[in-house]
């Protein structure tokens, strides 16, 4: 009895100095790290940039937006050349600018993100670094060097799909050598211009290893022209409250889900075979073509903010990465683009007939 009596007396004592340990940690940090920690959202914009060794005039911007609530990390990816000004690209502002002052151009080009934003994003924090500094910090080199080096796509597919796996890759880093991450930011801390701590990078690297959440990559609607190309203000504004900003999404029956499949795989007919699968599920497929691009992993890309829909079409096929590449006009509701990952099953095809 009396053991059991001094049992019950340490565990409530490990528990008060454990309470106190989070009581001291959280009354010590920024609101930044309590943010991350209570699953309140937290946003920081990511800018990458070339001094001209990586890749003459390379930029990249993202946003990463820690969503507690829905258990994701969501990518979503500015297109750099969004112009703000009259003949004028935000690219060639930015290298225009950084030319004579860097620190300029990137104040710059958060300024115009918070004007294309419409200031909805106040609290958001920020990092920028140049991409040798970033190859240097993480030791960069084969694949993921190959990806970040590209800049030349055949279509906005390939674009978006070399994004994701940028930020796959690097996730899956942080995730897989939190240590030594973490000693090359904060050997490397100088270099980065950003308004993060040192401890919240260190919180980060913890979050990442403990929650283990799925990525959401999404695009900024633009409208593209031979000229420019500009971001669509209605677009976006509708994008970022029924879609980003949000947790849940519309019922997959609520929309009118015209689907389209293109074959990014090496194997023939993949797209008609995937075509016959999702029509016998219920899937309005109205269209199948073959992909001028080859893709290791299938991709299905909403259009309309109907992610569920999205989901449904990957749990049919087995896998499926979702982009949601956002335009409300589009006339298809999601693209299926068929990768090398993906085996087509539940078919059978006799003498090329279903």
């Amino acid at each position: 009895m009396h053991k059991k009596y001094n049992r019950r007396h340490l565990t409530i004592s490990l528990v008060i100095i454990a309470a106190i340990i989070v009581f001291l940690f959280f009354s010590k940090t920024g609101i930044q790290i309590k943010k991350l920690w209570l699953g309140q959202p937290l946003m920081i914009n990511v800018l990458f940039y070339s001094k001209g060794e990586v890749l003459a005039e390379k930029l990249d911007a993202f946003v990463v937006y820690f969503d507690g609530k829905a258990k994701l990390i969501k990518i979503m990816s500015i297109d750099p050349e969004i112009s703000l000004e009259k003949n004028l690209s935000l690219r060639k502002t930015f290298y225009n600018t950084a030319q004579k002052n860097l620190t300029a151009a990137k104040e710059k080009f958060y300024a115009d993100l918070d004007d294309i934003f419409e200031h909805r994003f106040s609290d958001a924090y920020r990092i920028s670094v140049d991409y040798e500094t970033l190859s240097e910090m993480f030791i960069v080199k084969g694949k993921l060097f190959e990806l970040i080096s590209k800049n030349d796509f055949a279509n906005i597919d390939e674009k978006e799909i070399t994004q994701l796996k940028i930020f796959e890759m690097f996730l899956n880093r942080f995730e897989q050598l939190p240590f030594l991450t973490w000693l090359s930011i904060k050997n490397n801390y100088s270099a980065l211009d950003t308004d993060l701590s040192k401890t919240l990078f260190a919180n980060l690297l913890l979050y990442l290893q403990f929650s283990k959440q799925p990525i959401l990559f999404y695009d900024v609607p633009v409208s593209k022209t031979a000229a420019k190309i500009e971001p669509l203000r209605s677009e976006i504004l509708r994008f970022l409250d029924n879609v980003f900003l949000v947790s849940q999404t519309t019922n997959v029956d609520d929309f009118t889900n015209f689907v389209e499949i293109k074959n990014a795989s090496a194997t023939p007919r993949a797209a008609q075979y995937t075509t016959w699968l999702l029509r016998e599920n219920g899937i309005d497929v109205l269209d199948y073509l073959n992909s001028p691009i080859t893709a290791d992993e299938t991709i299905i890309k909403d259009y309309k903010g109907n992610i569920m829909q999205a989901k449904k079409i990957a749990q049919i096929l087995g896998v499926g990465k979702i982009i949601i590449s956002y335009d409300s006009h589009y006339y298809y509701d999601t693209t299926v683009i068929i990768g090398a990952d993906y085996k087509v099953k539940g078919v059978e095809i006799k003498n090329g007939k279903h």
